[in-house]
């Protein structure tokens, strides 16, 4: 995402707000159990919706951390959408 910014010269806000969204996936109103299952939540549906935007399997995504399967996924393109769906849960 950082070099198609770049390459483009589309600015930094669209950097911003994805660093925005992965403070959001910290889940720090949370704790213990209940903080375990939105990210594991989290997760699932991240996985599911916008696995096809990473360059390892899905299979490989679901092991990995929520914070790592967000910069796998996110990209230019979906990065609305994946605001919306975390703002959601």
């Amino acid at each position: 995402m950082v070099y198609e910014l770049i390459l483009n010269d589309k600015g930094w806000e669209q950097l911003f707000k994805a660093f925005e969204i992965k403070n959001k996936l910290f889940f720090e109103q949370y704790t213990g159990k209940e903080k375990g299952q939105k990210i594991r939540k989290a997760r699932e549906v991240l996985v599911r919706e916008f696995a096809s935007y990473a360059a390892m399997p899905s299979q490989v995504l679901k092991g990995k951390n929520l914070k790592r399967v967000f910069w796998a996924i996110v990209d230019v393109e979906n990065l609305a959408e994946i605001e919306k769906i975390v703002g959601s849960l």
